[in-house]
């Protein structure tokens, strides 16, 4: 199972030989509701003009993970 990626080390779900491949498609269930959370949130996100485009580009690259095909 393909985790979120998250600096070298695995998530506290993951089981012995599930992996963090960051060019991979996220397929675990708990690290793709969380990164929807994450995307939801930025997407949504009010503040100044400058820190909603810095979260709306964050929430797009994030979109874009999460649409990666199977």
């Amino acid at each position: 199972m393909n985790h979120l990626p998250l600096g070298r080390r695995a998530p506290t779900h993951a089981t012995a030989g599930d992996t963090a491949n960051p060019h991979g498609v996220i397929d675990c269930p708990t690290c793709r509701a969380m990164l929807q959370t994450k995307v939801n949130a930025h997407s949504n996100f009010k503040g100044t003009a400058k820190e909603r485009a810095f979260f709306a580009a964050d929430a797009t690259r994030w979109q874009a993970v999460l649409d990666r095909k199977f």
